[in-house]
């Protein structure tokens, strides 16, 4: 009975009820010993030491498996090459996989372009979507059985680990496994595929010192001439935080002492570099920026050391019409071929570090995890009284 629950979900139900029964017995005894002499069912007598003593060992396990199961993966493991073969095989035969992803249009077409080359019996159909919009669509097709999408490629951790516990994801299987670091699998079911570091750019046409990191915002030639990001998103608001964590806590006074250009994106900021508006840009992100560089924009991207961005996860969906050609996708996103589609012209990092990447070690990762509604509201306020005119 006991070995037949000990799965992440069964030992979330168990611990969960142990620790109830044990922290009532707590509360409960002290209360009645200090209000009324006389025994309880929680006392000695009737909570046998050996009982006790097997529930308090058993949450222990549980935390630390649950504990190993989030923040510390498991290894994900290849099935034989003769079944993946298999796989491969349906995955021609069902002919297309549709992808629901996060990173832009362009970059979609990246994935396409390569996975087309080694697989070109599955067309590949790359739908941006991301928040609550791709949320919302998967949950209707979960619950009506429509057609729909494959797999996923999200920034929004939070959101897996709250489907791993519906069992929404399957894990990959094929041959990319075996050189995949533990330490980038999400849950036990979600390859971190790529991490996008937050940037800054300069226009190379007016700045001609050498521009390495946050601290040459505060530069006194650039006073003036830099823009800088309004926090209008949780993620904008964790990097101002995170700022204040790296750069010192009286960096955002000296940068408003700066007197920069507040922008509502990212996008319009760049562009207003390009047309010499302002000289340095203080937040962007390497898929708004590379390609307006690879058009012949006067731009140059400066990764500070150390970064800070957002990790992508992929995801194969439980209930996909395709999963044959999902798990063939995902192993592609996860070898050097898919690996370099993404990471190959330096715009993200490569969890495998496959040439031209982003060093992965350089660049944490988002986490909003632990950032409270609270949080936030400081963080909005610290900004607001420095910067907002």
């Amino acid at each position: 009975m006991l070995v037949a629950l000990v799965s992440e979900k069964g030992i979330l139900i168990l611990a969960g009820w142990f620790t109830r029964q044990i922290m009532i017995c707590v509360i409960f005894r002290r209360a009645t010993s200090m209000w009324f002499p006389v025994r309880n069912s929680c006392q000695e007598g009737k909570m046998k030491q050996p009982l006790k003593n097997f529930a308090l060992a058993f949450v222990s396990v549980a935390t630390m498996v649950l504990s190993a199961s989030v923040f510390g993966q498991r290894a994900f493991t290849s099935i034989p090459p003769s079944d993946w073969a298999k796989v491969v095989a349906a995955a021609n035969a069902e002919g297309k996989v549709v992808i629901y992803g996060g990173p832009a249009i362009a970059v979609g077409a990246q994935y396409k372009a390569a996975f087309s080359k080694q697989y070109p019996r599955i067309e590949l159909e790359y739908r941006r979507l991301v928040g609550a919009p791709a949320r919302i669509a998967l949950e209707q097709e979960r619950q009506s059985g429509t057609d729909g999408a494959d797999a996923v490629i999200t920034p929004e951790l939070v959101w897996i680990a709250e489907e791993v516990l519906k069992n929404s994801f399957k894990a990959p299987v094929g041959p990319a496994n075996a050189n995949w670091p533990a330490q980038h699998i999400a849950n036990g079911v979600a390859p971190l595929l790529a991490a996008e570091p937050f940037v800054m750019a300069v226009n190379t046409n007016l700045v001609k010192t050498p521009v390495t990191g946050y601290q040459d915002l505060l530069k006194p030639e650039f006073k003036g001439k830099i823009g800088i990001i309004e926090p209008n998103a949780e993620v904008l608001m964790y990097w101002y935080d995170w700022l204040l964590k790296t750069q010192g806590v009286d960096f955002l006074a000296k940068i408003a002492a700066q007197s920069p250009r507040v922008y509502v994106s990212s996008l319009p900021m760049t562009q207003a570099a390009i047309a010499g508006e302002i000289s340095f840009v203080g937040f962007t992100i390497p898929t708004i920026l590379g390609p307006l560089i690879r058009q012949g924009a006067p731009m140059r991207m400066v990764v500070p050391n150390p970064s800070i961005g957002t990790s992508y996860a992929g995801v194969v969906v439980s209930w996909s019409k395709r999963p044959n050609a999902a798990m063939v996708f995902m192993d592609f996103m996860m070898s050097p071929a898919g690996q370099t589609s993404w990471a190959g012209n330096g715009e993200v990092s490569s969890p495998i570090g496959v040439p031209g990447s982003i060093d992965s070690r350089t660049v944490a990762a988002v986490d909003l995890t632990h950032y409270t509604p609270e949080m936030m509201k400081a963080s909005l306020a610290r900004w607001n009284s420095l910067l907002k005119k």
